[in-house]
């Protein structure tokens, strides 16, 4: 008997065998198992075109100031755009919002790829690269939190929003791995055009995987102006102690933690005194640990102990990264990254796990959008100052000052988690 269902229907439906464990319970709603198939796909484009456009801005300009500026063109937006993007997303249909930046994150990627295989790059404007990294920044302040918000609408069972969560946090860790890779073979046999090209054609197999999502209509909003919208959405957050707090503790986390990005580098470069093999098994040793955190959230029973988790995962990476920057041992250092990586996605899982699920669904994509500054724009402005604490003290203070950030956030959230567990216990009581 012939399957006449779509090749990629197929290839969907292959996840069910995963689904008896907790971990990957949510792959049993088909909404979810599409969305996740996407992303895979859209993910890993979007890994391959960072890093090939730094290559091209190497090329064509020469210096290494003008790939900060194509990445600072590429986050700024968010603090402006992503307050509104979250008006946009709780007032429109997210499916068809995510349809259209997605189409426009295709053209993006299709003008990139035209410059890089058309043009001479001897005539390729760093003008004409930087327009371009605006319009995705400012378009992705709008994907992201859509994408976030996006998560929860595709479940059938609300209690499968933590498998969901750990599940898309492996897509995305996956992507980053695999896709600076494949850019790096791309780059020799293509050319940057080639990994442009691809990534276009990533998001067309995003955008087909996200028109079959069947989700149902969302309640309806009453018409009010965008400027109020967000002032509702501010008061909502200011007013809200829980999602204040976890908000807060998210933008520590993101100053404090993310900056390991610019720091291992500078530690393969200085400290260790060896070629980028060395970076990549570093980084390799925290995308395990990353990997090994997502499933263990996943595979959580209860949503309740995420507060006191995020705590011990505060302190863990503190402590670690100071032993980090102490050792000279690279096995050491290897086991120790591990160690990050497992703390570093269990807090931000965590943190997004426990908004997702206290927060009135009319509001969702304004608290999203809010959360998603945390990871675009303080990770960023995190990775500045650490930069320059390296430049005037050295790497190892840098990494000492994020070590004792992130211990001091765990503090923090020790001083407060009592008070917050009594106001989301009725709420995670009906999750369990």
């Amino acid at each position: 008997m012939n399957d006449k269902r779509p090749f990629f229907t197929s290839l969907i439906e292959a996840f069910r065998g995963f689904t008896d464990h907790r971990a990957f319970g949510a792959l049993k709603s088909r909404n979810f198992r599409i969305f996740m198939f996407g992303q895979c796909f859209s993910l890993t484009g979007v890994w391959m075109q960072r890093m090939a456009m730094g290559w091209l801005v190497l090329h064509v300009t020469g210096r290494a100031q003008d790939m900060g500026l194509i990445e600072l063109t590429n986050q700024a937006p968010i603090f402006i755009v992503a307050f509104f993007s979250g008006v946009l997303i709780d007032r429109f249909d997210t499916k068809r919002l995510l349809i259209v930046t997605q189409v426009l994150i295709l053209i993006q990627a299709l003008l990139l790829a035209r410059l890089a295989f058309v043009e001479d790059v001897s005539q390729i404007s760093f003008g004409q690269l930087l327009v371009l990294s605006l319009f995705l920044g400012i378009v992705n302040s709008i994907d992201a939190p859509t994408r976030q918000s996006c998560v929860p609408q595709t479940l059938d069972d609300r209690s499968r929003l933590p498998s969901a969560l750990s599940l898309n946090s492996i897509a995305f860790n996956l992507a980053r791995l695999i896709g600076p890779s494949m850019a790096g073979f791309v780059i020799v046999f293509v050319g940057e055009g080639g990994c442009f090209l691809l990534n276009a054609l990533a998001f067309l197999f995003g955008i087909i995987t996200v028109s079959q999502l069947r989700m149902p209509p969302r309640p309806a909003q009453v018409a009010v102006s965008p400027w109020k919208s967000l002032k509702e959405g501010l008061h909502y957050v200011a007013v809200n102690r829980v999602i204040r707090s976890m908000l807060v503790v998210f933008y520590l986390f993101n100053f404090f933690c993310i900056p390991y990005i610019i720091l291992l580098p500078l530690y393969v470069k200085t400290v260790y005194v060896a070629d980028a093999r060395l970076l990549g098994f570093m980084l390799g040793a925290f995308g395990a640990g990353a990997i090994l955190g997502v499933i263990h959230l996943a595979a959580r029973v209860t949503l309740r102990g995420l507060l006191p988790h995020m705590s011990v995962c505060l302190s863990a990476f503190g402590v670690t990264y100071i032993l980090f920057s102490q050792i000279r041992s690279v096995p050491i250092a290897l086991l120790l990254l591990v160690v990050l990586g497992f703390a570093c996605i269990s807090t931000a899982i965590a943190n997004n796990t426990l908004i997702q699920t206290i927060v009135d669904e009319k509001m969702r994509g304004r608290v999203m959008s809010f959360f998603v500054i945390g990871t675009m724009g303080f990770g960023p402005i995190g990775s500045l100052v650490v930069g320059r604490i390296a430049d005037w003290g050295g790497v190892q203070a840098a990494t000492v000052f994020c070590g004792c950030g992130a211990i001091l956030t765990a503090v923090f959230l020790a001083v407060i988690r009592r008070s917050l567990l009594k106001e989301i216990e009725p709420t995670l009581a009906t999750m369990d």
